[in-house]
């Protein structure tokens, strides 16, 4: 997938950031509960940060995602990610962390991170996270 090729370095470093910081995010939570709530984070075109929070239990991807879209986001924000705790199929068998994330610039990414949570420790296996580009949600 190479879709730095033809994106900004602003895209670049705005879904970099976006990524990192779901990770980190999710997997305080993990550490601290065993699991995580679905949430959102987003940049506005000013370059601020937001985290939204899904209190909701049982709703499935697209009802998270359209919660936690404000009518006035696609002229407000110029990147975000909406992050779910879900059981992987393929490309792995197991929990993973997924993160859709799009750009306003018309990047859009899918990202399946594996995870494993025990006594002891929290681990997100960043060397078997899985991309794929994903169609526009917000900006599309």
């Amino acid at each position: 997938m190479d879709w730095r090729s033809t994106a900004s370095r602003r895209a670049q470093d705005d879904l970099d950031n976006l990524l990192r910081d779901s990770l980190t995010l999710a997997g305080e939570s993990l550490g601290a509960t065993r699991s995580f709530a679905p949430f959102m984070l987003v940049i506005g075109v000013d370059g601020s940060k937001q985290l939204r929070r899904f209190e909701a239990e049982g709703a499935d991807e697209n009802t998270i995602r359209d919660t936690l879209t404000m009518d006035r986001d696609p002229r407000e924000l110029r990147a975000r990610a909406t992050v779910y705790d879900v059981t992987a199929r393929q490309p792995f068998p197991g929990d993973a962390i997924k993160v859709a994330a799009e750009h306003v610039e018309g990047v859009a990414i899918d990202l399946l991170v594996p995870y494993v949570v025990d006594q002891e420790s929290v681990r997100i296996d960043m060397n078997s996270a899985y991309a794929a580009v994903a169609p526009a949600r917000l900006w599309g």
